[in-house]
């Protein structure tokens, strides 16, 4: 979802002088939370993704290093 689709959909208001997001109501702030845990749930396994394919990689030079 991109921003301001999640803005709408939640019916938050983006404060620009504060840059902040007001949620008048525990449903709304509940599901920021949500979402920024996915976010940091997708963040995390891309990182991990990373190192294992360079992990692969290396284990591959050695290999032609070798033969």
């Amino acid at each position: 979802m991109q921003e301001h689709q999640i803005e709408v959909s939640l019916g938050i208001k983006v404060e620009p002088v504060e840059n902040v997001y007001r949620a008048n109501d525990f449903k709304s702030l509940n599901e920021i939370n949500r979402i920024i845990r996915i976010f940091e749930i997708k963040n995390s396994q891309q990182m991990k993704h990373k190192i294992f394919a360079l992990e692969m990689l290396s284990s591959l030079k050695a290999l032609a290093s070798k033969n």
